[in-house]
């Protein structure tokens, strides 16, 4: 099991730093929700002459879908927490197979991936 760790941690590494990125994504989408929000909330204090621009203004950000994409879906906190769950519940279901597996399989297994890490040189 001691060829797993080192590789298992790398992964894991990545998968946290990619959720931190996917997090700070949504964080933008939501700002920009907000200021809509809060930009709205502000219609009494602005003067009548210039109610006609914060019209345009909110009309332009309602409009103009800002946020960060992948893969053309915007990133939102809903969509990640739907991808998280379905994460968890894989990462589970792997981790749960590879425990129950067999010595014998566990074996071949290791020697797979371990050939496979030396035809990527790694």
């Amino acid at each position: 099991m001691e060829w797993w760790l080192p590789h298992s941690l790398a992964t894991v590494t990545k998968f946290c730093l990619i959720a931190y990125v996917f997090q700070r994504a949504a964080a933008v989408h939501q700002k920009c929700d907000d200021i809509v929000a809060c930009v709205n909330s502000r219609q009494t204090i602005v003067p009548r002459d210039s109610r006609r621009d914060q019209a345009l203004f909110l009309n332009h950000m309602v409009l103009s879908d800002v946020g960060i994409y992948v893969c053309g879906t915007c990133l939102k906190a809903f969509f990640l927490a739907k991808i998280a769950s379905v994460f968890v519940t894989a990462g589970s279901f792997l981790l749960a197979r590879l425990l129950s597996m067999p010595d014998d399989q566990k074996v071949q297994l290791r020697e797979t991936w371990d050939q496979m890490l030396l035809n990527f040189s790694i």
